[in-house]
């Protein structure tokens, strides 16, 4: 049986900060969808960049996502947190980031609500 222990509040956003990669789950007409996604954080605001398609769809219907993010030892080592967030509206910040990516990817920017620890 796996003894899990509680990520302290202090060691999610280190967690957050260290990986940069997990697993963005959104949903829409009630059909769930997942992917793997980089991302960056900055202060409560979680930000992706990605090219037009399915996910960017999903995500202007129902601006209500989840990240996953994950560091795996083994078996017995790895620590895991769940993220829920909400898009927030186009910003500045947003437009400049555009602008030093390009055009073919689209930014979004989530604010976090809430720590599903694992």
């Amino acid at each position: 049986m796996l003894d899990l222990d509680e990520m302290s509040s202090k060691e999610i956003p280190e967690l957050l900060q260290q990986v940069r990669h997990g697993h963005l789950g959104c949903v829409f007409e009630g059909h769930p969808y997942v992917l793997p996604m980089h991302y960056s954080l900055q202060d409560s605001d979680i930000y992706i960049f990605t090219t037009v398609g399915m996910k960017t769809k999903y995500i202007d219907t129902n601006p209500e996502v989840c990240l996953q993010v994950e560091e795996v030892g083994d078996f017995q080592d790895w620590r895991s947190v769940g993220e829920r967030a909400s898009r927030t509206p186009h910003g500045t910040a947003r437009h400049r980031s555009r602008d030093a990516i390009g055009q073919t990817a689209q930014p979004h920017t989530f604010t976090r609500h809430q720590s599903h620890l694992h």
